[in-house]
């Protein structure tokens, strides 16, 4: 008798020790799966990292897809009472440098030059209004000069699905009226501090000259790209002005490069460092 109860105490311890064993084993492996839980979601971090990351970059193509350097001097080439048969040199100069330009165009001429028109947008260059009928804002009524804004821009919306932002005034004419009814039209008025006379000396040597001996950072260029000489003065100037550094822009560029949100009806002329350029 006393032998059994001492087997059966011996069975009960054997199978007492057993059963400890399974479940240390299962604290093992539950302490095992916490663990690999956790080695998992210290991963997360990083591909949230990873993925803000590329959605900046993104971000940072679209806002500035040509890596355009605010602290390096900049100029805004621009062409006027185009298109014309010479304006696709002119483009073709400047897609061959990355380079863009601003082309400011006499509403008139849309409907004739349409494929001029497309070529210079899908170069990525920028289109402005220089009125419809290029006549002096200063001398029409205010239902003229109305007539010499809104036609340009609805021509351009029709054909080629595009509203110019900007607009310059023929021959630089302006008074306080005209720039009055252009605030009312949402429309900054661009000039220039840089005239080389294409339309005057028509000489390719002179044009060039004029633009790199006066040039500064922040300029606007006035040319015109109805005349072969400046078309032949661009293909000087472009590679020229890039070795001394400048990196050429639209306008609308030269503003966001250098923080300035163009006003309607204010008039600009150049837009150099840290001021408003007006």
């Amino acid at each position: 008798m006393k032998k059994r109860y001492i087997t059966i105490i011996t069975l009960c311890i054997i199978i007492a020790l057993l059963l400890t064993g399974c479940m240390l084993q299962r604290g093992e492996s539950g302490t095992a799966e916490v663990q690999i839980s956790t080695a998992g979601n210290s991963t997360a971090p990083d591909n949230q990292e990873q993925n803000t990351d590329q959605e900046d970059s993104a971000a940072l193509q679209a806002e500035n897809p040509y890596g355009i350097d605010p602290a390096k001097p900049m100029v805004a080439l621009t062409f006027d009472d185009g298109p014309s048969q010479h304006t696709w040199n002119i483009v073709s100069t400047l897609q061959s440098y990355t380079a863009r330009a601003t082309f400011f165009i006499i509403g008139n001429q849309v409907a004739t030059h349409e494929a001029a028109i497309d070529y210079i947008l899908a170069n990525h260059n920028e289109i402005a209004s220089h009125s419809f009928g290029h006549k002096n804002l200063t001398k029409l009524s205010d239902v003229e000069v109305v007539n010499q804004i809104r036609p340009v821009d609805a021509a351009l919306l029709e054909q080629h699905d595009y509203i110019p932002v900007m607009y310059r005034v023929p021959y630089g004419s302006r008074d306080e009226r005209v720039l009055e009814i252009l605030k009312q039209e949402g429309k900054p008025v661009i000039g220039w501090s840089v005239d080389p006379y294409d339309w005057k000396v028509k000489d390719k040597d002179t044009i060039v000259n004029h633009v790199l001996n006066s040039v500064k950072d922040g300029d606007i260029v006035l040319m015109h790209d109805i005349y072969e000489p400046t078309a032949q003065a661009v293909a000087e100037l472009v590679p020229e002005l890039q070795e001394k550094g400048y990196q050429i822009v639209t306008v609308s560029e030269l503003f966001q490069f250098r923080g300035v949100t163009p006003e309607p009806g204010v008039y600009y002329k150049h837009v150099p460092p840290a001021e408003n350029g007006k």
